[in-house]
Formats: C-alpha cells, sequence, structure tokens
C-alpha cells in the first residue's frame, strides 16, 4: 500500500498498480485537455459502504470525470471496467473503475 497525491496536494491511500496508473491516466488527460488541473478523486482504496468492499485491497476508484472521453482514456489505458455512475443508478455522479490485471483488486472482480 502507498498513497497518491492528487493535484490539491490531498494524499489518497492507493496500492502501488493504481498510484501508477493514476499518474500516467493524469498525464494523459491533461495532454488531451479533457481536464485543466488534474483528477477529482471520491475514492481509490477505502471502505466506503455504498462500494460494497470493491475498493478494499486497491486496484479500484471512483473520480469526478464522468465525459464519455475520460472514461474512454480510462478503459484505453487499462481500466477497461470503467463507467459512469448516476443518480438514478442510486450512486451519487461518479466515474468507477477497476484496473485490468492488477493483483490487489481481488475484491472488485
Amino acid at each position: 500500500m502507498t498513497t497518491w497525491t492528487d493535484y490539491r496536494g490531498r494524499k489518497w491511500p492507493a496500492c502501488t498498480c493504481l498510484a501508477a496508473w493514476l499518474t500516467a491516466y493524469q498525464q494523459e488527460l491533461l495532454r488531451r485537455g479533457v481536464v485543466r488541473e488534474g483528477i477529482d478523486v471520491f475514492q481509490l482504496t477505502g471502505n466506503a459502504g455504498a462500494s460494497a468492499g470493491t475498493h478494499a485491497k486497491g486496484g479500484a476508484f471512483d473520480i469526478a470525470q464522468t465525459s464519455t472521453e475520460a472514461i474512454k482514456v480510462a478503459r484505453q489505458m487499462g481500466a477497461d471496467a470503467t463507467w459512469h455512475r448516476t443518480r438514478n443508478q442510486g450512486f451519487m455522479d461518479h466515474a468507477h473503475g477497476v484496473l485490468r490485471g492488477c493483483p490487489h483488486n481481488a475484491p472488485a472482480r
């Protein structure tokens, strides 16, 4: 386990795979102009009740970037299971994703 620091300087608990991936993902979103400053994180590794354990060990993320482009880039970069969760589905509006091949994300599989 490690931490990932967002563009605001907040530290988030994350597995090493997710921390490395988020850095590359954020750089790609900045390069494409999808975000202006960085990724807005709601949860990385953690135990939010609404997540039913999928974030418990790592490899899963909840972020504010829900655009079609942000989700497409996440999928292209190895977070195949990324989708937009909505209020109509009973969630706060966010993108939920899971990294392919991350050995830490067994609860999310």
